[in-house]
């Protein structure tokens, strides 16, 4: 408990130097389908993601937006295969949580696998998705595992000059905005 009142407090004083503290528009995103799984976004994860991002994380699934999950059609009684959970802070997200289940791949069935390659793999599908619904200047990635940093520079990803912090740019934010949005993040500590 005492990591998610540093994280927030943390949070908060990032939100205060972009002078937004907006936690998004309040609208979820748009479903997706790929075979028999389906991406959508929830504005409570717990009792879809929590199992899959324990495992992973050791913590309970972030409780404030914004959560998206994948879903199989019809199976694992309705709980994700795949999550991610983006925060806002000003015109930015910071990108985080990302966990897949690779023993829940292994149980699709042979056409919906064969999407999910050809579309880079659960995350990567997950991801896109995800970012196709955020708004703002960019999204940031702290990524300090080899397979999650592969996953995002096939998403679009780009390293900053500093360690561990990924930027995936909106179309028109200029090289200056880029570099002052970075050393915001970069101060901001891992996320």
């Amino acid at each position: 408990m005492a990591e998610r009142n540093e994280f927030e407090t943390r949070l908060q004083a990032l939100r205060e130097v972009f002078g937004d503290l907006s936690d998004g528009p309040g609208i979820l995103a748009a479903p997706a389908t790929l075979g028999t799984l389906r991406f959508a976004e929830v504005a409570d994860a717990r009792a879809t993601a929590d199992d899959l991002f324990r495992k992973s994380f050791h913590a309970d699934v972030p409780a404030f937006p914004r959560h998206f999950v994948l879903l199989p059609e019809g199976g694992a009684g309705g709980k994700a295969i795949g999550y991610v959970h983006y925060t806002r802070a000003g015109p930015i997200y910071l990108g985080g949580g990302l966990v897949v289940s690779a023993m829940d791949f292994r149980r699709l069935d042979r056409p919906t696998a064969e999407l999910v390659r050809e579309a880079g793999g659960l995350a990567e599908w997950l991801m896109r998705n995800a970012h196709a619904a955020l708004e703002g200047e960019a999204v940031f990635g702290y990524v300090g595992d080899a397979l999650a940093l592969r996953v995002d520079l096939r998403v679009g990803y780009e390293p900053t000059d500093h360690s561990r912090v990924y930027g995936l740019w909106r179309p028109g934010v200029s090289p200056e905005r880029r570099r002052w949005l970075a050393e915001r993040v970069a101060a901001f500590g891992p996320f």
